[in-house]
């Protein structure tokens, strides 16, 4: 997986520590240099590229729609984490997305005795999703 060199803490940290320890390959790129995405992404076989437009804490700016293009381009799930703008300011399955994961905490209570979020997959790609869901006894 590609990831922002500049992301929010606890995300990195947690795929930086816990991500190895469950298969999982995870190399930074600086997401304002489209080539170095391209690149990093075309080097080896990416299951998900990540962003975080604006990025917290500098507030760097990601090209939402080049990235979704570059992932698709070489297979791959685009995934936004859509925070910091909220779905009021940044709506990312127009911009190609394919996941979207959006902070609660933060907008219902701040003060972490409240722990709330979401993770949405695009509609053409939660067909998949949800049947596999429902095979083990789920409901939708």
């Amino acid at each position: 997986m590609v990831v922002p060199q500049t992301m929010y803490f606890g995300l990195a940290k947690w795929l930086l520590e816990f991500g190895p320890q469950r298969g999982l390959e995870v190399v930074r790129v600086p997401m304002d240099d489209l080539d170095a995405v391209a690149t990093t992404v075309a080097a080896a076989p990416t299951d998900l590229l990540w962003a975080e437009s604006p990025a917290n804490p500098t507030w760097l700016v990601t090209d939402l729609a080049a990235c979704a293009e570059i992932a698709h381009r070489a297979g791959a799930l685009f995934g936004v984490d859509n925070t910091v703008p909220t779905p009021v300011h940044t709506r990312p399955f127009e911009l190609g997305a394919d996941l979207v994961m959006q902070s609660g905490t933060k907008y219902l209570n701040g003060h972490t005795d409240v722990v709330a979020g979401f993770l949405v997959a695009a509609p053409a790609a939660s067909e998949d999703r949800r049947s596999m869901r429902r095979s083990p006894g789920a409901r939708a």
